[in-house]
Parts: C-alpha cells; structure tokens; sequence
C-alpha cells in the first residue's frame, strides 16, 4: 500500500480505502499476488480487496498481509450507508494475516463468499480492538467455508472476557442470519477466545467435522437460534458448546 491512500471515488460507502477494488460486475481471477497493508498498527478504513457492486472475484495462491482493518471486504451488510451490495468471491490456497478487525467479510443477500485450502491468522496485540473475526458472513449472505485454518483472533481489550452474556470475544468464524445453503465444514479452528457461532436463521448453516482446540474461552456458541453440529472434535479451553 502507498503510505498514503485516499477512499476511491467509486466506492458507494464514503471515507473507505482498499488496496485493490473490484467493481461494475467486474469477472475478476487473480493468482499468485500478494497485497501486503502499511507498515506499523494504523491502518483505520482500510482494506486489502473489496468485492462489490455485482462483481465476483477467483482468487487463488495469494496473500494478503500487513495491517489492514479487513482484509477482504464481499459485498456490504445492509445497515451501512449506501448499502447492500452484492458481491461474489472464491478464494482458495490463500493466506490472509495481520488483519486488525476481520479477515473477511461478506454481508447482504446475494452475497457469496466460498473460503477453501486458506489460513487465517489475526493481528497480535491489539487492546484497541473489542474483538477480531477471522471470517464473518451475515445479513443473508452465503458462506462456504471448508479446509481452513483458522487462528489469533484473541481480544484484550477491557471490554473483553470469558463472560458470554456482557463481554466480546474474538471468534474464528461468525455466521449471523446467515442465507440457508451454507456450510462450515473440516476446518481447523485454535487458538481464538471462540471458536465458532451461529446466530439468528436457525438450520442456515451444515456445521460437520470441524476440529477446535485450545480456544480460550468456547469452541461453539449458538446464539437465539438452533443448529446441528456434526462429527465435531472440541478440546482445551473453559466451554465446550
């Protein structure tokens, strides 16, 4: 990223800045490329790509690294200004690191996120953040998520803990009215405060054969919703489910 970078002007949310916009039903493939953020802790708005405006991106073998706020944007939740947008993306032998608040996030009906073979990884030390996400997909948004892995997503901020009911926790990956068809499947998920929840839109999501271990506080939280976990090995940290 250059030291300084300005929000595109094609952007429908004002005051955002991505490395690489997709864009006007763009059909994108990109391959062996690596978008690496500044360096240092202060990254605020900014992105590593955004996929919007009916576009859909295939992104293979790539990295995406330093710091960024998120580092993929897929579509847009509903409730931001100038929202929702529709965004596609398959991403698969991908590593995305160092991320401040999510690795990726898809919001909105119609949006896709498919998420295969990818390692995730948070940014250490941030006690200015109420939690981190590894993967988020929500507001009728469909997730895809298998064969991943990931980890880091720790809060220390004050507001954080190991009370479920009046803390935030950094959680690996987050389903929330999450569009039916979706799926979170043989993935390895440690070292987060949660490992994984599920919320509102019960049934939306197939949850089999996934491995937790050692997330500090849950590996699996279902929240006003039901949902059926399968084949699933938890171990280490305080709850189980």
């Amino acid at each position: 990223a250059p030291a300084v970078l300005k929000p595109s002007p094609f952007l429908p949310f004002p005051g955002r800045a991505n490395i690489v916009d997709i864009f006007s039903e763009a059909k994108v493939g990109i391959k062996r490329l690596t978008i690496t953020g500044p360096s240092g802790a202060i990254c605020p708005g900014l992105a590593g790509i955004r996929i919007f405006d009916g576009s859909t991106l295939n992104l293979d073998y790539s990295t995406i690294k330093g710091c960024t706020r998120e580092g993929m944007l897929v579509g847009l939740d509903p409730d931001i200004p100038n929202g929702p947008q529709v965004g596609h993306a398959t991403v698969t032998n991908t590593e995305i690191t160092e991320y401040r608040i999510v690795g990726i996030q898809a919001g909105g009906p119609d949006t896709i996120i498919i998420l295969s073979r990818s390692s995730l990884v948070a940014a250490a030390d941030t006690p200015e953040v109420d939690g981190q996400v590894g993967v988020v997909f929500s507001c009728g948004a469909q997730g895809i998520i298998k064969n991943n892995k990931v980890s880091g997503n720790i809060c220390d901020h004050p507001d954080c803990g190991d009370d479920f009911e009046n803390q935030a926790q950094g959680t690996a990956i987050f389903a929330a009215a999450a569009a039916w068809g979706s799926s979170i499947s043989n993935n390895v998920i440690s070292h987060n405060d949660l490992g994984i929840a599920l919320a509102l839109n019960s049934g939306c999501c197939e949850v089999d054969r996934n491995i937790l271990k050692n997330n500090r506080f849950f590996g699996i939280a279902v929240i006003d919703s039901s949902h059926t976990i399968s084949n699933t090995k938890i171990s280490g940290g305080n709850v189980g489910v």
